[in-house]
């Protein structure tokens, strides 16, 4: 497959990459870009859209002479009817971008805008500003419903029509004000929603602990309006449809007090739109609400014996945990004196 670094002028100059790719209208647009000759001595454009013809992005197109396309690349801008740009004409950076029906939703540092279709051939797309003063820190804490988008800002979580923007999380006020600013904090916040609870779950790290991971979740009831926060670490969501319906045979539980869920809700059946969660260490759990520990979520680096009066020292890099949380260990293999997998089935406070 073709490399998408297209040119766009004949000098050289091409789009080296963006921070957001979608599809809209037939083209492909590029939001946040960063363009040149070569990536070494490329220039960020962070107001920029710029996007492809309505043909094929992926015909990148040659120059055989200055201002003469041997085969006219489907993102150049020259000439007219080809690909394109447009500039917003504010200081913010795009951070983030969402459909609200047919219109592409942008979000920018401290102000929202839609980018809109003009009808025209040669200039197909314009700018209009939505909100002067709420726009979005986070780039994945978009979270798209029908009639809106959820987003985390700097001053309050939010949602957007595409016509007004306004906070939805004045029962929380100060909540947001809670996420970690330090250790790229704010690009970190990750959201999704869980359509079976009718939830919206936003991994975040939280600003007292200062960690680098999130180490919250933040959850919304979008039907009763009301809040809550959950220790939980995670780096990103996802869904999963699992393939096969759970048995009890499946089920990897002791006893039938140990399950939760109602035989008939439907969470054990196939293609049940799980939501899942990836943790730095790359683990992927299966978000269950009932449970109130996690399965396997990190790996255990080096095991230092004890030495009085040093106790056993358990290197995890990385781990994320805090003062108070409590670990078991499990799967421990290895060899020694003594034999580090009798740490299994053991429980310590952090």
């Amino acid at each position: 497959a073709p490399i998408l670094v297209p040119d766009i002028v004949a000098t050289p100059t091409r789009l080296q990459q963006c921070r957001i790719l979608v599809a809209y209208k037939g083209r492909m647009v590029a939001l946040n870009t960063f363009e040149g000759a070569d990536f070494a001595t490329g220039r960020q454009f962070p107001q920029r859209a710029r996007w492809s013809d309505q043909l094929d992005p992926l015909r990148i197109g040659t120059v055989t002479a200055p201002n003469t396309w041997g085969i006219i690349g489907s993102w150049a801008q020259t000439p007219p009817g080809f690909g394109g740009f447009t500039d917003a004409p504010t200081s913010e950076q795009i951070i983030s971008a969402e459909f609200i029906k047919d219109v592409l939703v942008v979000k920018f540092e401290r102000s929202s805008w839609k980018l809109l279709d003009t009808g025209n051939k040669n200039f197909p797309f314009a700018w209009y500003k939505i909100n002067t003063e709420l726009g979005a820190e986070s780039t994945f804490s978009l979270v798209p419903f029908d009639r809106g988008v959820f987003s985390v800002g700097n001053v309050g979580v939010l949602t957007d029509d595409s016509i007004n923007v306004t906070r939805i999380d004045m029962k929380i006020p100060q909540v947001v004000f809670n996420i970690n600013n330090a250790n790229d904090g704010p690009k970190r916040v990750y959201g999704i929603r869980d359509y079976a609870n009718e939830l919206v779950y936003w991994a975040f790290p939280n600003s007292s602990e200062n960690p680098i991971y999130p180490n919250k979740i933040l959850v919304y009831n979008y039907v009763n309006q009301t809040w809550a926060i959950f220790n939980d670490s995670f780096t990103c969501f996802g869904y999963f449809q699992r393939q096969s319906t759970e048995t009890w045979a499946t089920l990897d539980y002791a006893s039938w007090a140990d399950w939760d869920e109602t035989w008939s809700s439907g969470a054990g059946q196939s293609r049940y739109l799980d939501i899942v969660g990836g943790n730095q260490h790359g683990f992927v759990e299966i978000l269950v609400q009932q449970s109130v520990t996690n399965a396997q979520s990190l790996y255990i680096h080096s095991i230092t014996p004890a030495a009085d009066p040093t106790p056993v020292q358990i290197g995890i890099p990385d781990h994320n945990l805090q003062s108070g949380q409590f670990v078991k260990f499990t799967g421990i293999l290895g060899i020694g004196s003594p034999d580090p997998s009798t740490l299994n089935g053991t429980i310590y406070k952090i």
